[in-house]
């Protein structure tokens, strides 16, 4: 049985991720979700994340298809004009995700 609180993280999860169009909701949702959780901001920010930043910041996605090759080149071009040409980091979850 899940808490009343996760269980509103969820839906908030999966309503975010329908309000984006978005195909799944992934951690990213999720974890934007439970920025809105009193005890979840707690924790965060007892390991030191800056709760603020993260949700003022939240995540932009690309969408491409992993087994077509413009797609990826294509994904990324996008990526890099979201970051003004400064990349950090790309990551790929794309191996698994909820349909949303």
């Amino acid at each position: 049985m899940l808490s009343q609180e996760l269980e509103h993280s969820l839906n908030e999860a999966f309503r975010q991720a329908r309000l984006k169009r978005h195909e799944f909701m992934t951690v990213e949702h999720l974890l934007l979700a439970l920025l809105d959780n009193d005890e979840v901001e707690r924790v965060l920010k007892g390991c030191g994340a800056d709760v603020d930043r993260l949700r003022a910041d939240g995540f932009d996605s690309v969408r491409l298809d992993l087994d077509d090759p413009d797609s990826v080149r294509t994904g990324f071009e996008e990526a890099l004009a979201l970051t003004g040409g400064r990349l950090y980091g790309l990551f790929n979850n794309g191996a698994w995700g909820l349909p949303g």
